[in-house]
């Protein structure tokens, strides 16, 4: 069973962007830190923390909800590995459709985070 939660306070944010991985998918970017609380074997009750941050330049404020409705919704449906994620829409993607966010998700677990997508590089 996955339990999702949101990444709400400043210091979550931070602690995901300064040791986290990031990662950029076709349609996403995402940062990965991975849960060192969790005990190694138990899938019982695997805990998923997900912040999501949608710029101006992605839409009006309906377009925006919208991608960050269908994010939760495929994050929740998704198989995620235990620890947590900071998602944002790529620039360069005016039209993210459904079945391309489920895709990029699926990918990210499926590879386990380490093929298929680019790895970015650039230290904060």
């Amino acid at each position: 069973m996955v339990e999702l939660r949101s990444l709400r306070t400043r210091e979550e944010f931070d602690k995901v962007f300064r040791h986290g991985v990031r990662w950029r998918a076709q349609y996403l970017n995402v940062v990965y830190l991975t849960d060192s609380s969790a005990p190694a074997g138990q899938e019982a009750n695997v805990r998923v923390s997900v912040g999501i941050a949608v710029s101006r330049r992605f839409g009006n404020a309906v377009e925006r909800n919208r991608f960050r409705r269908r994010l939760r919704e495929v994050v929740r449906g998704a198989e995620l590995p235990a620890g947590s994620y900071f998602f944002s829409p790529r620039r360069s993607c005016e039209e993210i459709t459904f079945a391309g966010l489920k895709d990029d998700i699926t990918r990210l677990c499926v590879e386990g985070l380490s093929c298929g997508l680019k790895k970015v590089t650039n230290e904060r």
